[in-house]
């Protein structure tokens, strides 16, 4: 079964291009003041699917395994809907 996965990468990184050389599609990408505040969001993230959702990982044998989930579970679509909502709260409290 299909996989998302959620990752965070500096502008100038090359993750996204390694990701997309082995078949994975960004959905969308998002710009933070800082990498903490990008990997926060990721973490909360995380957090939400583990613990709030009680969503395993995906994938076992990858780069990124962790930040990964069922597709069956969950669409991009509510993923992105998740991130936008951290990245919210994140602000706040900052």
């Amino acid at each position: 079964m299909a996989a998302e996965r959620m990752r965070v990468a500096g502008v100038l990184s090359t993750r996204l291009k390694q990701h997309r050389s082995t078949g994975w599609e960004v959905y969308r990408t998002a710009e933070y003041p800082s990498g903490a505040m990008a990997h926060a969001v990721e973490q909360a993230v995380i957090h939400w699917m583990r613990d709030e959702k009680g969503w395993p990982q995906a994938l076992s044998e990858c780069s990124g395994k962790t930040e990964t989930v069922d597709a069956g579970h969950v669409t991009a679509a509510t993923l992105w809907r998740q991130v936008t909502k951290q990245t919210k709260l994140l602000a706040q409290s900052a």
